[in-house]
This record gives structure tokens, C-alpha cells and sequence, in this order.
């Protein structure tokens, strides 16, 4: 739904007929009321469930929908992503997602923003990034770890890193969750 997916507005029907397609093309079969029940279990992960006036253990919500990556839009038939800065998303756990992903697809010291936000499975897609707020967060940890950095070579926007990315990544998580 996240990587694959690219409506920004869309219902549970839009949500359904795509993801149903996704399956065909990838030649599995998958029982509708299987994708049915999956569909409901992501809204109901991200998107805020809070009930005017009522609270009961079915209404709390999940941590994930914190992150404000999915509301209601509208009504709630309709949902939308949100694209752009995410309160609850610090910049460390940005980057260090960034690094992470770096690390997956290959041994490199440089990688296009482009890259960061639109590939399958890159931390844009999966949290909604813009480009602003993720050379936002690359920019902030910069400060801190100096390894890091952005380079804009002929109009081309890249992250780039003097260390092992992992090995960047484990330390910008130890310095957030530790020694601020």
C-alpha cells in the first residue's frame, strides 16, 4: 500500500481494486475477503480511530496512526495520505532510515534524493516524505555528525557520507535514543 500504491485520495474501493490488481500481476491468488480484512487492518493501524464521546478498547489507537502518514479525508469513506513533515518523525530516524535503505541496494557513498523518495520501499514512499522535510532532516543531523551531508552536483541533489552507512545509521539511532 505504501511503496506501491500511489494515490494520494482514494476509498476503500480504489484501495481495494488496486491492490486486488497488484496481486493478479504478481500471479498470486488472494481471497477477497483476505485483502478485505487486510485493507481494514492497515486503515485501523494508521489512521486516527478516536470516537467523539466514546472510548472502549476498539477505539484506542495504534502508535503508527502518530505518525499522521493517514487520515480520514472528509468523510470517512474517503482516506488520503499525508505527504510532508510528520510531528511525531524526528530527523535522526529519518536519516538513519536513509542510511538503512542506502546499505539495502548497494555499497555506495552517494545516493539521489530522487532516489530516497520515490523508489519502492525508500523511506519517501514508505513515510510520505517531501523533498523539503527529508533534506531538512539530512541538513539538522549534519550538524551533528559531520560525515553526512547533501551535494548538488549540476541540478542533481544527492545524500552523501564519508562512513559505512550502517555503521552511520547505528550511530545516529545510539546518539538519538541515548545521549542527546
Amino acid at each position: 500500500m505504501f511503496n506501491c500504491f500511489h494515490r494520494n485520495d482514494f476509498t476503500l474501493d480504489d484501495l481495494f481494486n488496486d491492490l486486488s490488481e497488484y496481486c493478479d500481476n504478481l500471479g498470486t491468488r488472494t481471497a477477497e475477503s483476505s485483502l478485505k480484512k487486510d485493507i481494514y487492518c492497515i486503515l485501523r493501524m494508521y489512521v486516527s480511530q478516536q470516537l467523539k464521546g466514546q472510548i472502549s478498547e476498539s477505539s484506542l489507537d495504534c502508535p503508527f496512526s502518530e505518525l499522521g502518514i493517514l487520515n480520514t479525508a472528509g468523510d470517512s469513506r474517503r482516506y488520503s495520505f499525508r505527504v510532508g513533515e510528520k510531528r511525531n518523525l524526528p530527523p535522526e530516524i529519518i536519516v538513519s532510515t536513509c542510511l538503512e535503505y542506502t546499505s539495502w541496494i548497494g555499497r555506495q557513498k552517494t545516493i539521489a534524493i530522487s532516489r530516497l523518495l520515490y523508489d519502492g520501499s525508500s523511506p519517501g514512499m514508505v513515510f510520505k516524505l517531501s523533498e523539503s522535510v527529508l533534506c531538512d532532516a539530512i541538513e539538522k543531523v549534519s550538524r551533528q555528525f559531520k560525515s553526512l551531508y547533501l551535494s548538488d552536483t549540476a541540478g542533481l541533489i544527492q545524500f552523501a557520507f564519508h562512513d559505512e552507512p550502517i555503521e552511520l545509521a547505528e550511530g545516529i539511532l545510539k546518539y538519538y535514543y541515548e545521549g542527546k
